[in-house]
């Protein structure tokens, strides 16, 4: 949260003269109407051919030129002249330099005029209540806030907002007076916790074929080298016997660059079950090996709205193994596809209303990209394949803590897509009563709404869903059905016995037939989740 400044001065008189516009031009027109008791005369006017910005203008002469261009020519008066004052500085606010004063100073009008701005620097910034990072590492996080320099407030709400995107420290920044002339002081607040975590989960999200139960253990470690950069490593098996079936591996690596607006992460997973949630972060829609590098630019924000652009690379190598007397009749493919991203939040005291979409296109290259690797994965499928996928979530808060949230997420392909790539729905995630993945086409959307209650004890809360999935199929071939489509209803609950631990429980009640579940079926998702 960025709070403004509080005062403008202390101990000593405020400059007024620095914020009344044109004093000696109305102090003219002043003695103007002195001179008569009974009529006034006109207003002075003045032919103004062009503006000169006395100051350190941070915009350039053309931009300058162009927002004054309407204050030239003939018959100009003084309220005009101050009218042109209040113009440039309203746009250098909304190109935030909101810390940029300008006047109309007095002066001998001939066809110049002379305006004066005055900027506000920073005089000294103080980071307070942090525990675990230093204060050269917030300092880093705000290369906004220079001292002795002038703020941009549109980039320093875009390092905030990158700053409380890491999960290991919050932050708000406060301006208030300073002792220095033309100066205020910024004190940034700091949230923290330590930065290494080690967690584990238990979660049924398995299969009747390698055990219901997964159990997952990792670490994370969110300030390495001093930068902010996030490493999360994890390991998912089967808890039964089904403990050698089912290996997932997955490491997460995240480096932000407040410098550029941007983050860089990297990922790699390998899994030999068809699916899960590899470290927090990766849905898995196949057996195989998977890796890939995205940056995030983050736009200077909009008002209320932030949002980013993406450009993505992953490489998917899926592993289809078929057994037949001994032997391996399966066929690999793999996929490199590039992503392009575009993604917003609009943040309001009611809650959040967030939204993307993305584009994906395949480059074929590299072992298992043939076309006849896509054919014998999938018929009719084409390497030269694309997607868009997209998605849209809205979060209500009412007060006592009621809510309500709603969510849709969607992919729309054209051409037959192989397995991995299809997309799936069923599961915790998705449509809740049913097992994960239990549908899945070439196009398809997921929608869920939920109502939820206050906090208990400050600790429970439950909720009542809707969940509904539909896909659809490119090309079906006999006996398989081109489109497909699920629901149910059903209720959960959240509980936090400790800020350590986490408990969710969703019950669902399947309403249509889908691969393995049928209409009326009742199927619970839990998830126990500790982290030390």
């Amino acid at each position: 949260m960025l709070h403004p400044v509080k005062h403008a001065g202390r101990g000593r008189p405020r400059r007024r003269s620095a914020w009344l516009l044109g004093i000696g031009c109305v102090l003219a027109v002043a003695n103007a109407h002195a001179q008569g008791r009974f009529a006034s005369p006109p207003e002075p006017k003045f032919s103004i051919k062009r503006f000169v910005v006395d100051g350190e203008n941070p915009l350039s002469e053309g931009d300058t030129d162009a927002i004054l261009a309407g204050f030239t020519g003939e018959q100009q008066g003084v309220a005009r002249l101050q009218q042109a004052a209040r113009t440039l500085e309203s746009e250098l606010k909304a190109r935030g330099y909101g810390f940029y004063r300008v006047t109309l100073p007095p002066q001998d009008v001939v066809d110049t005029v002379t305006l004066k701005l005055i900027m506000f620097r920073v005089g000294k910034v103080e980071v307070q209540e942090q525990q675990y990072y230093s204060d050269a590492n917030i300092r880093a996080s705000f290369p906004s806030l220079r001292e002795d320099e002038s703020p941009n407030a549109r980039n320093v709400a875009r390092n905030l907002a990158m700053v409380n995107d890491h999960p290991g420290k919050q932050a708000t920044v406060t301006l208030t007076e300073s002792e220095m002339r033309d100066s205020v002081d910024v004190a940034i607040k700091v949230k923290d916790s330590d930065p290494l975590v080690l967690f584990s989960a238990l979660q049924n999200n398995g299969s009747d074929s390698t055990g219901k139960w997964r159990l997952s253990v990792g670490m994370q470690h969110s300030n390495l080298f001093d930068r902010d950069q996030q490493l999360t490593l994890s390991y998912t098996t089967s808890p039964d016997e089904h403990h050698n079936d089912v290996r997932q591996y997955g490491g997460h690596w995240v480096i932000p660059f407040y410098d550029l607006a941007g983050t860089l992460s990297t990922y790699a997973v390998y899994s030999d079950v068809n699916s899960g949630r590899v470290a927090g972060f990766f849905d898995v829609a196949g057996r195989g090996t998977f890796a890939g590098a995205r940056w995030t630019h983050r736009l200077l924000p909009e008002a209320d709205v932030s949002q980013t652009l993406a450009l993505a690379l992953d490489y998917k190598q899926y592993q289809n193994d078929v057994l037949f007397n001994g032997t391996n009749q399966g066929t690999d493919v793999s996929a490199l596809p590039v992503t392009l991203a575009y993604a917003g939040d609009w943040r309001q005291g009611w809650g959040k209303l967030d939204w993307g979409l993305d584009y994906a296109f395949n480059t074929p290259s590299g072992k298992d990209s043939s076309s006849d690797n896509y054919e014998a994965n999938r018929s009719g499928a084409s390497r030269q394949w694309d997607a868009w996928r997209a998605l849209a979530n809205l979060n209500w808060q009412a007060e006592g803590g009621w809510g309500l949230q709603a969510r849709w997420r969607g992919q729309y392909s054209g051409k037959p897509l192989i397995p991995g790539e299809q997309f799936g729905a069923g599961g915790a995630y998705t449509v809740r009563g049913y097992q994960e993945r239990e549908i899945s086409g070439d196009s398809g959307y997921v929608a869920n709404l939920e109502v939820w209650s206050k906090p208990y004890a400050e600790q429970v809360r439950f909720l009542a869903f809707l969940d509904t999935g539909q896909i659809r199929i490119n090309e079906a071939t006999d006996g398989q059905r081109d489109k497909h489509r699920i629901s149910s209803v059903g209720v959960g609950g959240r509980w936090q016995p400790h800020k350590s631990v986490g408990v969710v429980l969703d019950v669902g009640h399947a309403l249509r037939d889908a691969v393995n579940t049928h209409a009326g079926d009742w199927f619970g998702h839990a998830l126990l989740t500790v982290r030390f």
